[in-house]
């Protein structure tokens, strides 16, 4: 099996097309580059050994793609103690990549005043700088989820010029069977063409990471306002909110009724001779306050009113 780069430089205006074995070696017959100094996986080709580019060159090490191993030791070595520090994509360069030389951890995406978003995935090592996107985090976050995986790949593929993100994230959306989403960024493999097909993603992507925020924030919320044990009490208005909040980030910004699923309306003011609507949003406790339940977040569920009063009944 061959992985092929095919990639313009806007510096020297050289086109080149080259096809490896899995781990990097070039080709014979099969490679075009005119003296082209970037290939496998975008690394810097070592052409002053002898042998023309027996190794390739990243920010923390050196790869010879004839023994399949790095010429160091993994500087993130500590964290892969199963692993030989000299390992390279932990053998599995068909599906994973190492941009810089250190193992495949994070994708991490700045954005404008100090914020970034860290992406935990072992696909991909890379940084890029989105700020130029006019993206602002609001502050800095770790997120892990396909749908967000996906979403910072479409933004780090727009930025970074060796289309690997790109390829990755078409056999993700493949592999989730969004053959449309596949097709996107696989044509982002090709410079500036690719890119003028995703532009109309951008928002969307930027979107999903922004929920994603909202919901970290919700959990951390929730988390600190149960702290303070309330055991056989109510809730406070803000245990109710964070409860609320949590629901919606678990819902894609619906309040759904954690029995039957129905999405949910909010409360409203309790009107004479007026009957409440069956799917009004109530807070209630998962272990009963009666049974000495705390009535702090972490012990809420949303119910729909008719779930909440059948809960009640079959007491």
């Amino acid at each position: 099996m061959t992985t092929s780069t095919t990639k313009t430089s806007n510096r020297v205006g050289i086109r080149t097309c080259s096809d490896y074995s899995p781990f990097g070696v070039e080709l014979d017959g099969r490679t075009v580059s005119d003296g082209y100094r970037y290939g496998y996986q975008g690394s810097e080709k070592d052409n002053e050994t002898k042998g023309n580019g027996n190794s390739y060159t990243t920010e923390f090490r050196q790869l010879d793609p004839r023994l399949g191993r790095w010429l160091s030791v993994d500087p993130l070595a500590k964290d892969f103690l199963e692993w030989s520090p000299f390992n390279f994509v932990m053998n599995k360069p068909l599906i994973l990549v190492d941009l810089d030389g250190k193992a495949p951890t994070d994708i991490i995406i700045k954005g404008k005043n100090k914020s970034s978003v860290t992406l935990k995935t072992d696909l991909i090592d890379i940084t890029v700088d989105a700020s130029s996107l006019d993206v602002d985090f609001g502050g800095k976050f770790t997120l892990q989820g396909e749908d967000v995986l996906s979403a910072g790949l479409d933004i780090v593929g727009i930025l970074d010029p060796t289309g690997v993100a790109d390829g990755l994230n078409a056999g993700l959306q493949a592999k989730n069977g969004n053959w449309l989403d596949a097709e996107i960024s696989a044509l982002g493999i090709i410079p500036y063409v690719g890119d003028v097909a995703k532009v109309g993603k951008i928002s969307n992507d930027v979107k999903i990471i922004d929920n994603a925020i909202k919901a970290v924030k919700a959990e951390q919320r929730a988390a600190k306002l149960s702290k303070v044990e309330r055991a056989g009490k109510n809730f406070t208005k803000a245990g109710k909110e964070a409860v609320i909040d949590v629901n919606k980030s678990k819902n894609k910004g619906d309040v759904n009724c954690t029995y039957c699923g129905t999405k949910t309306v909010p409360a409203t003011k309790s009107t004479k001779g007026v009957t409440p609507s069956k799917v009004e949003r109530q807070v209630d406790h998962i272990v009963p306050k009666s049974k000495g339940g705390s009535g702090t977040p972490k012990n809420g569920q949303v119910l729909c009113r008719d779930c909440n009063t059948k809960k009640s009944n079959n007491k």
